[in-house]
């Protein structure tokens, strides 16, 4: 575990969260901002090698579940991607099930993971993509600490267009 509190907790992705994944990325409403709605069976085979790979030395994937203290029942997913040219650099993802927004979840999330990134895996800087059209993101990233940048920063598959430093944390 990473992170708990009175409501949430931030766990490992395991077995037991392949409903939520599935449910994550078969929703339009919540993939209107990331990409393309997955169907179900797709999304079960991506689920399942998430989780081969996660158990691939070294790990450059780190995946998070986000649960309901009260419920043990998954809620979102987090994600930190390691860039292939820089050990130092992540990317940063989360997605939240819609019973989970309008509550701090996301901010304290991205907060503990963000942490979570610095003081214990190491990396030295967490890069976003941001859609500039999703104000919630926009809001939650410059609460965060995150900086929208003048130019894209190449990390994983991506080009991000905010990032976060510890200082800036």
């Amino acid at each position: 575990m990473i992170y708990q509190d009175d409501s949430i907790r931030i766990v490992p992705l395991a077995l037991r969260h392949q409903r939520m994944y599935v449910d994550l990325y078969t929703d339009t409403q919540t993939m209107a901002h990331i990409g393309k709605v997955s169907s179900s069976s797709t999304s079960q085979r991506a689920f399942q090698t998430l989780i081969l790979a996660s158990q691939q030395i070294p790990v450059t994937r780190h995946h998070f579940a986000v649960e309901q203290c009260a419920t043990s029942h998954a809620v979102g997913l987090a994600t930190l991607y390691q860039c292939k040219h820089d050990p130092n650099a992540a990317e940063y993802g989360i997605m939240l099930k819609r019973e989970a927004h309008g509550n701090g979840t996301a901010r304290i999330v991205t907060q503990q993971v963000a942490l979570h990134a610095f003081d214990t895996i190491g990396f030295k800087i967490i890069g976003v993509v941001i859609n500039p059209e999703n104000r919630a993101s926009v809001a939650l990233a410059r609460r965060v600490g995150y900086q929208p940048l003048s130019h894209p920063l190449h990390i994983s598959q991506s080009d991000c267009n905010w990032a976060l430093t510890r200082a800036q944390l």
